[in-house]
């Protein structure tokens, strides 16, 4: 789970970044109208995990290589 949650900051802070609302990034990952905005919620959330093919396209659209979404959190 701290990895989902981890995961999930890192989409929040790229779509905030990049001054993209929950429902305009669902869009451009191709979700339909009605459960885009409800998907990403659950992603920044940590209710769902993207699929791989998910955190491709969203380094692609964020600019950076979808490995720094699978990076734990690390607390001293």
């Amino acid at each position: 789970m701290a990895i989902d949650i981890a995961m999930g900051r890192r989409i929040c802070y790229f779509r905030y970044k990049h001054k993209l609302t929950q429902k305009q990034l669902g869009l451009l990952l191709g979700y339909s109208e009605s459960t885009a905005e409800v998907r990403i919620n659950q992603y920044e959330n940590g209710i769902r995990r993207p699929k791989e093919a998910t955190l491709q396209r969203l380094g692609e659209i964020f600019g950076v290589d979808a490995a720094v979404f699978k990076i734990p959190e690390v607390y001293n």
